[in-house]
Formats: C-alpha cells, structure tokens, sequence
C-alpha cells in the first residue's frame, strides 16, 4: 500500500521490492480453465458451478499481482524524480507515457474473457469491478504528470501534451463516476483519495481556463465526489477533511463562474 503514496507523499520504496521470489506467480490449480462453456454457463450447478467460481478467482488473483508489479514500476518511474523533472524533461514523459499505454493495452489484451471487463462501463462482476479499478488508476498515474506539465507550464506546449492532459481528465472523470459504486474493502481510503484528487484535478483545469477542457458536465463529477466522500466521512477524519477542501474550493470556483453549488451539506 505504501507505493500507492508515492505519487501523493514522495516516498521511497521500502526494501520489500528487493526481495526476491522463487516463483513470479503462485502455481494455479490443475484444474483451471477459462473455458466460457465452464465459466459463463448460467445453468451449471454445484459443484461444477462452484469450481467455476474457483477458477474466476485464480484468474483475477493472478491478473491482480501482474498488474500490481507493473503499477508500482509504473509509479517508480513517473514519481521518484517528482515534479520539477517533469517540466525539464517533457518529451521523455511524452515518451515514457506511450510506453507504459502500449503496456496497458498489452495487459488488458491479455485478459482472459471470464475476467474481462469494459473500460467504461461498470462490470457486473466483483472481480472485474475491481480489475477495472485498477486499469483506471494506472492509466490515471501515467497521465497525471502530463497534466501536471498543463498546469503549470506557461505556453507553448507540444500538441500531443494538451491531447494526453485531456484525456487524463477523462480518465479523472471515469475515475469519479466509478468511486461511488465501491463497498468496503481494503483500498477503500486509496478510492477515496483518488476520487478526491481526480476532482481537484479537475477544479485546477477550470481554473486554468486554457486550451485543454474540463468535461461538460464537470460541476456534476465535482457532486458525485462530494457525495462519495460524505458517504464514508464518519469512518475516517482525514474523508471528513477532504470532503471540506473540497466543498470549499468547489463553493469558491462555482462564485467565481457563477454556477450554482448544489453541493452535499
């Protein structure tokens, strides 16, 4: 979980990366298969049903660990060197960002049907549900920089710099609407933090009032990430004060366009 602060705190990765392990994913059962005649059948009984189950789960828990790896080598590379990097070395983030997308669209490629899921849509499935939770917050990791780079550069920017800060808004809008469908889990606060961070990314855009576009319907994402965070404030004081700086920013940004709040009480 600590990698996860990396790009929030500047952390150093601890000596748990370097250890080395004899196996690079655990030895599934023999009986795996991601046969759809097994897997998808909605009329398959116990317990060949529930061997069914048994075989999503290995199949999720493996892409789980292939994606962790390369999240936190992703991270590793994006954030150790930290902002002023970036704005010094802008064609190689541009670079580096192309190679880590051709990395996640060879991952998602190779996603086995039983655990599929759509980028955009919610999956019906937990197990997707979550995959795609994770497809989201890499691809946001290795955009974020590049909008970074929006923010904060004067001018002049490359075209494909304002092409990729514009879909990392995408990626903060799908990131937002996707937050508020989560239950309690174990990354419940890093979903959270995100959604948070997706939304004052998204704030910072409009404030910029520059080439790259915040979403239409930005004032709305900005609701739905308020009520996320209202939604599970009483488990946590840090959600409480994330819901307040956001709320406030929100009230100051939407005086200042002349909208109207709306917002959560």
């Amino acid at each position: 979980m600590a990698s996860e602060l990396v790009p929030e705190l500047g952390l150093r990765p601890s000596s748990l990366v370097d250890l080395e392990y004899p196996d690079l994913f655990p030895t599934p059962p023999a009986y795996l298969s991601d046969s759809a005649e097994v897997l998808d059948n909605a009329a398959i009984q116990s317990p060949q049903h529930d061997r069914s189950e048994q075989n999503r789960s290995w199949l999720f828990y493996i892409a789980e660990i292939s994606l962790r790896r390369t999240i936190n080598d992703t991270i590793w590379l994006f954030y150790h060197k930290g902002e002023e990097y970036w704005l010094e070395n802008i064609g190689l983030l541009v670079r580096q960002h192309s190679e880590s997308d051709s990395q996640i669209g060879l991952w998602y490629s190779h996603l086995p049907d039983a655990i599929r899921f759509d980028p955009i849509h919610v999956p019906e499935t937990e197990f997707s549900f979550h995959l795609q939770t994770r497809f989201l917050e890499w691809r946001e990791y290795t955009l974020r920089p590049l909008l970074y780079v929006y923010l904060h550069h004067p001018q002049n920017l490359p075209l494909r710099v304002l092409e990729l800060s514009q879909e990392a808004l995408n990626i903060s809008r799908d990131i937002i609407l996707q937050a508020i469908h989560h239950h309690r889990h174990g990354g419940s606060w890093f979903v959270l933090r995100r959604s948070f961070s997706c939304a004052l990314l998204i704030l910072a855009v409009v404030v910029k009032a520059g080439e790259v576009r915040p979403p239409e319907n930005w004032p709305q994402l900005i609701r739905v990430a308020l009520s996320t965070l209202l939604k599970w404030e009483s488990e946590a004081r840090d959600v409480f004060l994330m819901r307040k700086v956001l709320e406030n920013t929100f009230a100051t940004i939407c005086k200042r366009e002349g909208l109207a709040i709306n917002s959560p009480s």
